[in-house]
């Protein structure tokens, strides 16, 4: 018999013969295992249906001769039409073509470019408004048109005329297989020689076409519907707001001569080939512009891909140790318990000659042994469990699963399992032999160690950094953007935080010991006093359940309150800026009731005639009954990004980002700083809440003020500039009232680099106040005004304004009732920005503290009625052995949870900030510290209802009654 094989006997031996025992272990193990067997079957299963459009080999056609990069991530064609976006240079939009690929070119022309050796498919994405009898609502989706049936798993028997809808649009259109759903916004293009915008190329006739259900596909996710060609359109029909691939299959790949003889015919090609390994393709071989193997998107000398990458496998391998480290805590308890179980067994190992080696395999392999068999069953279970429910819920389609990530799975558990009980494998192997015959534990912690001081020092440690950094920022000083920019950045702080996580788990886990010290200085009452030495006498497994539950409490309080913070300062924001009566109606804008108008839609009479015939008179309701309906009107904004500013006022520096007034600088002149406040302010601002389109403008009349909190001044100011066909900014802006140039400007893409530059489109001279709200990001622009500064409006919301004030309750219960007839119009408080925040994870993590003590606490059972034994064979009450459990679980959940909530909270508070204010002692990024506030709902939660339900465990599991080892009455 091998050296191994004898050391692992007793360990095999115990799991056979008292399996109950191991069941902890195995469990711990096993339910991950089914969770993650069941989620790798069910994704795989789902992601089947991701893979329809994509293939190896695709291109796009851009209408006239191109010239690509071998990657096809920048190209040129000689219709001006560059790496997707149209020339911003002597040529003018109309003279361009669209940057969207089109489908003007025949099959066959492609074909004759590439031989004979590729079977040419097209696949067509069509935008579409999906309805049915069953509901009034339409559904925004998209089609794609697949040219064949056999594209989709399980190769249903589709014909023209019918459709597979993904599961959750026919869960919002209320059909089944066999019912019929329209098709709208299907058209054709209009003539791009005869229009002169793009946009009024994209428009779409307004056709329906009727199709019946056919399949469901069982994805709750994906948003596609499949019709089979030519269901809409052939190729020549397609319009030009539809994204269509043509597509290449073949028993090769596609060579660089074959992109090139695709590019002379106007195709874009790519290839996973050529994407994968574009060095396969010679420099020589290249056109001359995107010969180097470097982007040509990026700005030059600044390859940044490498910096990038290693960034990125630091951020994982930072998530990774963080979660494996918890999830060793969480698993290590048990073989600490089963640990202390055998140490007479190893005791008398080493006294027939096992060395301390022989001793650690025993327990290792306690961990690998319950790992190998908690892993079987969860895989095996939880495949099962996928595969019912999958026939269950969708019969008819294929289930699949991933052998492989099965594989990797039951090799982490396997291998986490015995990590798990490398720990208790060192400390049971350096107990002494007599001590261990005689029944004393060999982690008994029985006076105070200089070593155990290194936990408590490296949480100081972080802590006086962290309050360092909290008070002088010397690290953000020398860490910022005008220091490093881009990758280097992301790099430096990347490995700040895994410095920072190694040093914050090493101290949290290595005070697991000095915690447990502490428990045994516990002097009354009696029961506390004696269930604490219980506690010391055997830390081990009381620092492996405290370790298990203290990781997992501090990273979540801390995350928690960084979460809640955010929330806090929104709120107050939301509070301060937008009135209580206040209600937004938000919708989908693509669908029929809300649809965009087109972009040379200028007028704001016609954009607001379009949101009068708006379709969601329910929402209406529903708010109306429930505060009461006093006013309502359209929000109307830009139809692309888009900034006002106040001509000769503040510059700011492209290079130094430094900000100026008339050549004086605003970090150290009065007058400087006044004029600069409104674009230096960062976290002082909230933006508008329309958020649809990302701009800070909103179009409208006097009756839009209704929004904001004003003062009766602020009002009249305001209301008369907007009757004047002015402009409103913040009070964070320094202007009097009057006439002022404002200037428009746009974001436009630089042709080389790829990086946007704001560009001044329009200046004009219109009246302006400063009136709103100064934490507002945001301008309130006349219909006069916009229409001279040349704004495109669009339709993007209603506000509906209540007879009285919305609170956190009136919007759970709005929303909840919307919700019941419809899945795209939402009512929202402006002044509640967030609901009452109660996360789910305080939750999960409870019931997993819970489960832990309890899986511990009933199979140490054994040991701990064995040591009450003697307590009670001396004469103690029955009442006072049952108060020692409780107080044991009491115990050990208390060192767990305070500790950490406290860290936690402190941590927390030093990661905010505080508000940075300019020469003038005006605030110009808003603080987080003063929303900071205790976590009330966590600490309830696992600080108080934890130890609770812990001693009541405690005390349960303690059966006094059955005690007669040492005294018989």
């Amino acid at each position: 018999m091998s050296s191994l094989k004898a050391a692992i006997r007793p360990t095999l031996r115990d799991v056979k013969h008292h399996p109950l025992r191991s069941l902890a272990a195995i469990l711990l193990i096993a339910l991950p295992a089914t969770y993650a067997a069941f989620l790798i079957g069910d994704t795989t299963s789902e992601s089947q249906f991701y893979g329809i459009t994509f293939q190896q080999n695709s291109a796009q056609f851009f209408g006239s001769e191109c010239q690509q990069s071998v990657d096809a991530s920048a190209y040129r064609c000689t219709n001006g039409t560059r790496s997707g976006v149209a020339d911003q240079g002597e040529k003018s939009n109309k003279d361009s073509t669209a940057e969207r690929p089109i489908a003007t070119i025949s099959q066959d022309r492609i074909a004759e470019a590439v031989g004979n050796n590729f079977t040419v498919s097209m696949f067509v994405d069509l935008p579409v408004a999906l309805h049915s009898d069953a509901t009034t609502d339409s559904l925004s989706s998209t089609i794609t048109q697949l040219p064949g049936a056999h594209l989709l798993p399980g190769s249903p028997n589709l014909q023209p005329g019918d459709v597979v809808l993904s599961e959750s649009a026919a869960k919002q259109l209320k059909v089944g297989i066999g019912d019929k759903v329209r098709a709208t916004d299907v058209g054709k293009p209009n003539d791009p020689a005869t229009s002169n915008r793009e946009d009024d190329r994209i428009t779409l006739n307004a056709a329906d076409t009727t199709l019946t259900v056919k399949e469901i596909i069982p994805n709750n996710i994906h948003s596609s519907s499949y019709v089979i060609a030519p269901t809409f359109l052939p190729a020549t029909d397609v319009p030009n707001n539809a994204h269509v691939t043509w597509v290449f299959s073949g028993k090769d790949d596609l060579s660089w001569d074959d992109v090139k003889a695709l590019n002379k015919v106007g195709l874009v090609v790519s290839t996973q080939k050529f994407r994968n390994h574009p060095e396969t393709v010679p420099v020589a071989d290249r056109y001359p512009e995107f010969q180097s193997a470097q982007d040509p998107m990026r700005t030059p000398g600044t390859d940044n891909s490498m910096i990038a990458q290693l960034t990125s496998y630091i951020v994982e391998l930072t998530f990774y140790l963080l979660l494996a480290c918890l999830m060793l805590a969480t698993i290590s308890p048990v073989f600490a318990v089963a640990t202390s179980r055998q140490t007479k067994v190893y005791a008398l190992m080493r006294s027939q000659g096992a060395s301390r080696r022989h001793i650690r395999w025993a327990v290792m392999a306690y961990g690998t042994v319950s790992g190998a068999i908690g892993a079987t069953i969860g895989i095996v279970f939880g495949t099962i469990l996928g595969w019912g429910h999958w026939k269950i819920a969708h019969p008819g389609w294929p289930f699949i699963t991933d052998a492989g990530m099965l594989a990797i799975g039951f090799s982490i558990a396997v291998v986490g399992s015995t990590v798990a009980a490398f720990i208790p494998a060192i400390i049971a192997a350096k107990g002494e032999i007599m001590a261990g015959v005689a029944g004393m534990q060999p982690d008994r912690i029985r006076r105070w160690r200089r070593w155990m001081w290194t936990g408590p020092a490296l949480v100081l440690m972080m802590l006086v950094v962290l309050l360092v950094e909290w008070l002088g920022h010397p690290i953000t000083r020398f860490v910022n953007h005008d220091t490093f920019s881009g990758a280097t950045y992301d790099l430096i702080w990347s490995v700040l935080a895994l410095l920072l996580l190694v040093v914050i788990t090493g101290g949290v886990f290595t005070s697991v010991i000095a915690l447990v010290f502490l428990a045994g200085a516990i002097r009354k009452p009696l029961g506390a006093k004696l269930a604490g030495r219980q506690v010391r006498r055997q830390a081990l497994r009381s620092g492996a359940i405290v370790a298990a539950i203290i990781g997992s409490v501090f990273f979540l309080t801390v995350m928690e309150l960084g979460s809640l913070n955010t929330i806090n300062k929104d709120r107050q924001f939301s509070s301060e800026i937008y009135s209580p009566f206040a209600v937004g109606i938000s919708g989908a804008r693509s669908a029929s009731a809300f649809k965009t108008p087109t972009m040379n839609t200028t007028s704001y009479a016609d954009v607001v005639a379009h949101a009068a015939s708006d379709q969601s008179r329910e929402v209406f309701d529903v708010v109306a009954a429930r505060l009461g309906k006093t006013t309502e009107f359209p929000v109307v904004m830009p139809g692309s990004h888009m900034r006002l500013t106040l001509a000769d006022e503040c510059q700011v520096s492209p290079t130094t980002k430094a900000y100026t007034y008339h050549g004086k600088d605003a970090n150290t002149d009065p007058e400087a700083a006044k004029h600069c406040r409104y674009l230096r302010m960062d976290d002082a601002h909230l933006f508008l809440p329309f958020a649809m389109q990302d701009s800070d403008i909103v179009v409208g009349g006097p009756e839009v003020l209704q929004i904001f909190n004003l003062t009766d001044e602020q009002r009249a100011s305001a209301t008369q500039v907007l009757h004047d066909g002015g402009v409103v900014g913040t009070t964070a802006i320094v202007a009097e009232p009057g006439r002022r140039k404002i200037s428009v400007e746009k974001d436009t893409p630089n042709q080389v680099t790829a990086e946007s530059r704001p560009v001044k489109t329009k200046t004009q001279e219109v009246p302006f106040t400063a009136a709103l709200p100064e934490q507002l990001h945001g301008w309130v622009v006349s219909p006069q005004a916009a229409e001279k500064l040349g704004i495109d409006l669009v339709f993007d919301r209603y506000v509906v304004m209540t007879e009285r004030p919305g609170t956190v309750t009136d919007q759970v219960e709005m929303t909840e009732q919307i919700d019941a007839f419809n899945h795209y119009y939402h009512a929202h408080v402006l002044a509640v920005e967030n609901s009452t925040y109660e996360s789910i994870y305080v939750w999960v993590l409870f019931v997993g503290i819970l489960l832990i003590v309890g899986l511990v606490l009933i199979v140490a059972a054994p040991q701990l009625r064995a040591q009450n034994e003697q307590l009670y064979a001396l004469g103690a009450s029955t009442s006072l052995v049952r108060q020692i459990g409780g107080y044991h679980g009491a115990i050990t959940a208390i060192l767990g949870t305070w500790p950490a909530i406290i860290l936690g909270h402190i941590v927390a508070l030093l990661q905010t900030d505080f508000s940075e204010r300019d020469i003038n002692g005006e605030v110009l990024s808003l603080g987080s510290v003063e929303n900071f506030s205790l976590h009330w709902y966590l600490i309830v939660v696992l600080g108080l209802l934890v130890p609770a339900i812990s001693a009541t465990l405690g005390y349960v599991t303690t059966r006094s009654n059955r005690m007669l080892s040492y005294r018989q009455d």
